[in-house]
């Protein structure tokens, strides 16, 4: 059975930060993946982006509310190729941010559009 709570479950706002800052922690630390993803691993980014990446890491799937990774975080380690990696966060992201993969023509919405939905 799987334990693990759905979008809707977990009811948590998106967080909001620049999604290369977002990336290069990932990219940095996916290969790697240490035993629990806390702040001691983030100190080359700015105190106010801390708690915006690991929000994000939660709201995306990647780690528990404890830090720990989680299945979703070591798939993404094992990917090899770029392609791999590409489907990879699509995949992510389409079952983190539903609303705007169902129905909606993402190519084509604004900015204003995007928050709405």
């Amino acid at each position: 059975m799987d334990t693990e709570p759905t979008q809707e479950q977990r009811s948590v706002t998106p967080p909001t930060m620049s999604p290369v800052t977002f990336r290069n922690f990932t990219e940095t630390h996916r290969r790697t993946l240490p035993g629990r993803i806390d702040r001691s691993l983030m100190k080359s980014n700015s105190g106010s982006d801390q708690p915006k990446i690991l929000a994000g890491l939660q709201f995306i799937g990647l780690i528990e509310p404890s830090g720990k990774p989680t299945a979703k975080f070591e798939l993404l380690r094992d990917v090899e190729t770029d392609e791999g990696l590409k489907e990879s966060w699509q995949n992510l992201l389409q079952e983190a941010y539903p609303k705007l993969f169902q129905g909606f023509d993402l190519t084509k919405a604004t900015q204003s559009q995007i928050e709405e939905r």
